[in-house]
């Protein structure tokens, strides 16, 4: 049953340091600039979410800690890279200082 699942491929949990109090600006900033061509589908429920038919993208604040929370997955390693791509374009539009590293826990 397991087998007949689709597959798909994703980044762990990536954070981003910033200044205190500065991650929901860089959302709120994100959110307002956001422009991804269709099909892609904008969520900003929490933080800046955009889907695709082959997998999604996601920038968000940490409630806890000063970092934006960054997920990726995509139905293939194409996808993936294309998607984290397009993503990490928009935030450093924003952020152009952004230093992508992986999750502290």
């Amino acid at each position: 049953v397991l087998e007949g699942l689709p597959a798909s491929h994703s980044t762990p949990e990536l954070n981003v340091a910033c200044a205190e109090g500065e991650p929901h600006a860089v959302v709120q900033a994100l959110v307002d600039s956001a422009r991804f061509e269709t099909p892609a589908r904008i969520s900003t429920i929490d933080g800046l979410r955009v889907d695709w038919p082959d997998g999604f993208g996601l920038i968000r604040a940490s409630n806890t800690t000063p970092v934006l929370v960054l997920r990726f997955e995509g139905h293939t390693s194409e996808s993936l890279q294309r998607i984290q791509d397009d993503m990490l374009a928009a935030l450093r539009r924003i952020k152009p200082d952004a230093l992508v590293g992986a999750s502290a826990h």
